[in-house]
C-alpha cells in the first residue's frame, strides 16, 4: 500500500497453450494452438470507475528451462483486451466440473458460441468468467477454454454482451520465458465504457491478432530437456501485473 492507497496485484491466465514435448525433437506451436483466456477470471476489482496501470506482463512455462527460441525472427506476441460488458440471463442452465474443460447444461445452441464468455458461480458470493471454445456441439454440451475452477451445478447461465469500444495492447516482443517485461500502460475505463456496463474483464490472445504478421508458428529447441519427459504436457500462462486503487 502506498501514498495513493494502490495495490498491485498478479493475475494469471492459465493455459493459453496446451501441449506435449517430445524431446530433443524440436516443439513447433501453431498459431491454432493458441487459445483466448480471461486474465481476470476471478479479479472483481475490475470497475468501469476505476483507472489502473498494466505495470508488467510475461508469459510462463512449465518447461521455460529447457525451450529454446529457435528463429531469430519469431516472437511471441500478446494482445490484452480490456472490454466493457454488460449482462444477459439467457433461460437455461450450466454444470461443470473442477479441473474438467467440458461444460453441460440445457439451452446452449443459439444462445452461446465459439468466444462467448459466460458468468458462473465461484464460491458463494463469488464469480468466475470462462470463455466458450467452440461453438456448442449440441444443446447440451460445450467445452471451455481453460479448466472450470469450481464445481458448478445447474446454475443460471449468464453471457456477457460486449460493449463496442475496448482498451487493446499488443506487446509483441516476448522472447524470454518466465521473465516480466515492464510495460507500464494506462488504462481509463472510462474513456470506453458507459453507465449500461456491469462488468470489466481483461482477456489475452497470442499470435491472433488480426494483423497476420503476428500470426504465426513459433519453433522451440528442445534439446537441454530429458527424454524422459517425452510424451509429457507442455502449459503456457500469461502473468500480468496490474496496479489498482480499490473502489
Amino acid at each position: 500500500m502506498n501514498a495513493y492507497s494502490s495495490v498491485l496485484r498478479t493475475l494469471r491466465a492459465r493455459n493459453v497453450c496446451e501441449t506435449t514435448i517430445s524431446p530433443p525433437t524440436s516443439l513447433t506451436i501453431a498459431d491454432t494452438e493458441w487459445v483466448r483466456q480471461v486474465v481476470t477470471n476471478r479479479a472483481l476489482w475490475v470497475s468501469p470507475q476505476s483507472n489502473f496501470t498494466i505495470k508488467r506482463l510475461g508469459m510462463f512455462c512449465n518447461f521455460a528451462d529447457g525451450l529454446v527460441f529457435a528463429n531469430a525472427n519469431e516472437r511471441l506476441n500478446v494482445t490484452l483486451h480490456t472490454q466493457a460488458f454488460t449482462r444477459l440471463q439467457v433461460g437455461t442452465s450450466i454444470t461443470m466440473v473442477s479441473g474438467a474443460k467440458a461444460a453441460t447444461g440445457v439451452g446452449f445452441t443459439g444462445n452461446i458460441s465459439q468466444n462467448t464468455i459466460l458468468r458462473v458461480p465461484y464460491s458463494g458470493t463469488e464469480y468466475q468468467y470462462v470463455i466458450c471454445a467452440d461453438d456448442p456441439s449440441t444443446d447440451t454440451d460445450v467445452d471451455l477454454t481453460d479448466y472450470a475452477e469450481a464445481n458448478v451445478t445447474g446454475a443460471s447461465l449468464v453471457k456477457l454482451v460486449a460493449l463496442p469500444n475496448y482498451h487493446r495492447l499488443d506487446f509483441t516482443r516476448i522472447s524470454e520465458l518466465n521473465y516480466m517485461y515492464d510495460i507500464d500502460e494506462f488504462v481509463s475505463p472510462l474513456a470506453f465504457a458507459s453507465a449500461a456496463a456491469t462488468d470489466m474483464v481483461m482477456w489475452c490472445e497470442v499470435n491472433q491478432t488480426e494483423f497476420n504478421y503476428y500470426k504465426s508458428s513459433i519453433d522451440f529447441l528442445t534439446r537441454s530437456v530429458s527424454p524422459d519427459y517425452d510424451g509429457d504436457a507442455v502449459h503456457f500462462d500469461l502473468v500480468v501485473e496490474v496496479e489498482y486503487t480499490p473502489q
